[in-house]
């Protein structure tokens, strides 16, 4: 007997393999291979009939059976699978076309061919489409309108249809995942095996624990190869249109070469921030770096127009960015970039807590926890993903700075603080990005606070911490001063907050797992992003040991700075308070940014539990503070399911709860048992069976059957796949023009990819004055970048497309040439391309100068014009010259010889006299340096949302608009003289000698 399993690992491997098998059993209801709805048919015509039930959610294609319907001699059964549930009503669409059809022995039956419900001709109800019914003893005749598209017929259902599962059907599902689960348990937890794992652990363990540093770097490797193995050996992306987006034709396949036509399942999570917006930004900078040598402030492919550096968005400065710079935006350099913050997430938790703990093994918790949080699952592809991932690096900074011992050891941490904060800034977000930073930081302050004030150290530590922090604001002056510029100039969806919008506290357990958010709405979407349950143990041990919140400085540190964001997260503090505080107001969502902070605070001090927890296994009080922990975890579970009190919950929710319930009793109780009992197959059961548990729903997969609740990257795919129609306009385009798609095609932003100027994009700050004139000209694709340019719509749009310099079109490619109004078919390729004859050129001089009131009067002066170009400037408007406002009899001249960079817009213009040059590219007062023959000169807003520049005479007029922010001369002052602060500051730690040893800190 001593060479089988004892009593307990037999106990936690059943466990775990009733744990690993509840989803599956519970969501086999939505399973269609047990019921099914049978009727004989004949029919006339051959089409197709179909079976709808509701199971509460209306009728619904998903919720649907189809068969071919065959013109047969013989009447034929046709059997239509149904699922498990209760259905509140059944429809019978017997065709999708006109025909006569007989109807007979209608049933559902389960199975093993039991009869469950039987309907009679009398039964079925003519709803859409039905002419005639006639009931012919057992069998109804069914006759449809001639012009029957989609003939329906209800069954009359006098209460709703209970269609249960049962044990066999349980046994189906379960079965093939508890078994395996089951005997691998028996195998890991038998003495042969488990000795040998033990022998070969033992030894790695040794190196391991002589190089913890090391230990956390290959954990953290291989935490990240399990978690996005999909995308590093499977060939699935993070940046591929097949997770949420459109790209170039307005549907899927969206790109040439494309062949899938699915979408992945994304939960609803925000994949548009990628793809719709960062994707294409090292796009535009590799040009303006590698081109045109200049830095990238402008995106001239947005918006006609739109500051890019100024956006706080563009990633810029974030070294790692230039991997997507060098490959020019390639998908493959976007999965590095995620990967690699995925590893920097873990491994910088893991180094974290190593640092604050001296323990390998909670480090090493933390490190795998790290690379498994529900954030993952929130945010699939969000550049959120890196200023989150970065983040833990700023406490891993602070924790080296309160360590040093040395002038040298401070420098080389206050060298990191500083690159760990500028890493956050410039990862591509702003409310994440500025929150962590702000947040991390108080946590790195309140452990100093904290500290044992030796002579002075804590003023000192203080003294250098504010000094850095005092230089890193003058280093990043050129980002943060041109996003409050651009800012001050732009227009945004979070203008006029009517709410901030904080999670509910009653809710808190789903912090730890983001599948009790999702049971508030219906759709089980994701709404905010959360841990894990492995990080649950660890926190809860924390809170239920008293002595720590006394003894354990650190954690307590942690735990006070996480008030902040924690209060804000869960509406502690009121949203009116919020919505007073400048900036804060502007956040909107509280619950989903604060508890970005939130992650990394919590995970931090989710360590300090495990290193308190593990380092008193063999306490005989272990159990006493397991039961509090149980008890506030009972306490959690009790106030979020009275919160829920009344709601349906998903089948997988009521199997994967149980599940997580079970694996948090039994991980931790078989950790215990290992270590009293010195049985190392207890411990290889717990960890090896029960973590996964914990931590696979936010993993990523090749292919899972909960598609809804675990993440299928797409596969990856040239995103720059070559386009015919796009290649004849390259080589067809002479002077600078705009391209729009009609219905979906050339989805906003895409059209950056193919270096194609567009009126479109879905950058978050944009020129007011462009966002008026879009409303006053209904351009709704302007602010609902998913919305649609009808081809019917042309006579009403083209006006506005000419005044913005639209000159091609790209229209869903079909056999016979169509006609779009005011429109002249180019060529048909992939897309049939149109061209507009009346579009106005970029630039032009004209010698009149209209007035209008407001924007109306402007969109009214369009509509009513003659087609041709025109300036007109609103009443108030400096700088502009004096001009006759009649335009009848204008001179209106294109510009020529037009020069393009990244940042600037050189044309010239042959005036006949005096006048004004109008550039159709957005204006933002006081960003742009003007030239007129190398003369600087004062520019205006002209035609509502562009530029118009004086023309003092007659002749030739080379002209020049540069961006150049205001105030950005000043902010790269401060910046230089930061860095020269930074130089000057490090020399004197450098050569600033030894502290004495009274002064070194003591142990965390």
């Amino acid at each position: 007997m001593k060479h089988l399993p004892e009593a307990r690992v037999v106990i936690l491997a059943f466990v775990f393999a009733v744990a690993a098998a509840l989803p599956f059993i519970t969501t086999s209801v939505v399973s269609r291979e047990f019921y099914f709805f049978d009727v004989t048919l004949t029919s006339t015509n051959a089409s197709t009939t179909q079976v709808f039930w509701d199971l509460g959610r209306g009728f619904n294609e998903y919720d649907s059976s189809r068969q071919p319907l065959r013109i047969e001699p013989k009447p034929v059964v046709y059997r239509y699978m149904v699922p498990m549930g209760t259905i509140q009503a059944l429809r019978l669409d017997p065709a999708d076309g006109p025909g006569t059809f007989t109807l007979a022995q209608a049933r559902i039956v389960d199975y093993r061919g039991r009869v469950v419900r039987t309907f009679g001709p009398d039964d079925f109800i003519a709803f859409k489409q039905i002419a005639r019914l006639e009931r012919i003893g057992d069998t109804l005749r069914v006759e449809t309108t001639p012009d029957a598209s989609d003939p329906i017929l209800l069954l009359r259902l006098t209460a709703p249809l209970h269609l249960p599962s049962d044990a066999r059907i349980w046994f189906h599902f379960g079965a093939p995942i508890a078994v395996p689960v089951f005997f691998l348990g028996l195998f890991l937890g038998t003495p042969a095996v488990a000795g040998w794992l033990h022998r070969r652990l033992v030894a790695a363990g040794g190196w391991l624990a002589a190089r913890p540093l090391g230990a956390i770097t290959l954990v953290a490797c291989a935490t990240v190869a399990v978690q996005s193995h999909p995308v590093i050996f499977f060939g699935r992306s993070f940046a591929t249109p097949l997770n949420g987006s459109l790209m170039l034709y307005g549907e899927m396949p969206t790109l040439p070469g494309l062949t899938q036509r699915q979408y992945t399942a994304t939960m609803s999570s925000d994949t548009g921030a990628l793809l719709f917006q960062h994707l294409y930004y090292p796009m535009v900078q590799q040009e303006a770096l590698f081109r045109h040598g200049e830095l990238p402030l402008w995106n001239r492919y947005s918006l006609c127009g739109e500051p890019l550096l100024g956006q706080g968005q563009s990633m810029f400065g974030d070294p790692f960015n230039f991997l997507t710079i060098l490959a020019d935006g390639a998908a493959g350099a976007w999965d590095v970039r995620f990967v690699l913050a995925h590893w920097l997430l873990a491994a910088g938790l893991g180094f974290t807590v190593w640092r604050l703990t001296r323990h390998l093994g909670s480090a090493l918790l933390v490190t795998v926890g790290g690379g498994f949080i529900a954030f993952f699952t929130f945010r699939l592809v969000h550049p959120a993903n890196f200023s989150v991932c970065y983040a833990p690096w700023i406490l891993w900074a602070w924790t080296g700075l309160v360590q040093a011992d040395t002038p040298r050891r401070e420098l080389r941490w206050l060298g990191a603080l500083f690159a760990a904060n500028w890493l956050v800034l410039t990862s591509g977000t702003v409310k994440e990005a500025y929150m962590l930073i702000a947040c991390l930081n108080l946590a790195g302050l309140a452990w100093l606070g904290l500290l044992p004030d030796a002579r002075g150290r804590r003023a000192r530590l203080l003294g250098l911490a504010a000094a850095t922090g005092g230089i890193f604001v003058l280093v990043a002056a050129p980002f943060w001063m041109s996003f409050l510029m651009a800012l001050r100039h732009s227009f945004t969806g979070y203008d006029n907050p009517g709410q901030a919008d904080p999670l509910a506290l009653t809710q808190l357990l789903g912090f730890f797992d983001d599948i009790f958010y999702r049971q508030n709405p219906a759709d089980e979407r994701v709404i905010a992003p959360a841990l894990n349950f492995l990080f649950m143990l660890g926190v809860l041990w924390w809170c239920a040991r008293p002595q720590l919140w006394r003894d354990d400085r650190a954690g307590r540190a942690v735990l006070l700075a996480a008030l902040l964001p924690f209060a804000l997260a869960f509406g502690i503090v009121p949203s009116a308070v919020i919505l007073k505080i400048p900036y804060l107001r502007s956040i909107m969502h509280v619950g989903n940014t604060f508890s970005c902070a939130l992650l990394i605070l919590v995970a931090v001090l989710a360590g300090c539990g495990f290193r308190d927890a593990l380092s008193r296994l063999a306490d005989r009080r272990w159990w006493a503070v397991f039961g509090r922990v149980v008890a506030l975890a009972g306490g959690l579970a009790v106030a979020y399911f009275l919160s829920i009190r009344g709601r349906s919950v998903s089948p997988f929710f009521q199997g994967y709860v149980p599940a997580l319930a079970l694996a948090v009793l039994a991980l931790p109780l078989g950790v215990r048992w290992a270590a009293r009992t010195h049985r190392p197959g207890l411990l290889y059961v717990a960890l090896l069976l029960g973590g996964p548990l914990l931590l696979w729903r936010h993993s990523q997969y090749n292919h899972t059957v909960f598609e809804q609740y675990a993440f299928v990257p797409g596969a990856r795919c040239d995103l720059r796949a070559p386009s015919p129609a796009i290649a004849f306009i390259h080589e067809d385009q002479n002077e600078p023009g705009r391209v729009v798609g009609w219905e979906h095609n050339l989805f906003p932003s895409y059209n950056t990819a193919l270096h194609l100027e567009g009126l479109y994009g879905v950058d978050a700050l944009r020129n007011r004055y462009y966002q008026e004139l879009a409303k006053a000209f209904d351009l709704q694709r302007v602010w609902e970048w998913d919305g649609i340019n009808k081809e019917a719509d042309a006579p009403l749009l083209r006006p506005t497309h000419d005044l913005m310099n639209v000159t091609y079109y790209l229209a869903s490619h079909r056999g016979p040439p169509r006609v779009i109004a005011g429109l002249r078919l180019l060529v048909q390729r992939d897309f049939d391309v149109y061209e507009s004859p009346l579009a106005w050129p970029r630039a032009f001089f004209t010698d009149r100068l209209a007035v209008y009131p407001n924007v109306k009067g402007f969109a009214e002066q369009v509509r009513t014009g003659d087609g041709h170009p025109f300036a007109a400037i609103q009443i108030g408007e400096a700088n502009a010259p004096v001009l006759s406002t009649d335009l009848t009899g204008r001179t209106v001249r294109p510009a020529t010889g037009y020069r393009l960079t990244a940042n600037t817009t050189t044309f010239v213009v042959d005036a006949p006299g005096p006048g004004l040059a109008v550039l159709t590219e957005s204006f933002y007062r006081n960003d742009f340096q003007v030239t007129v023959d190398g003369r600087p000169t004062p520019y205006f807003r002209v035609n509502h949302a562009f530029k118009g520049v004086a023309i003092p005479g007659a002749g030739q007029h080379e002209i020049t608009f540069a961006y150049w922010p205001e105030h950005f001369t000043l902010a790269l002052v401060l910046g230089g003289t930061g860095l020269l602060l930074l130089a000057a500051g490090a020399h004197v730690l450098w050569h600033g000698g030894w502290i004495p040893g009274s002064l070194r800190p003591s142990a965390p």
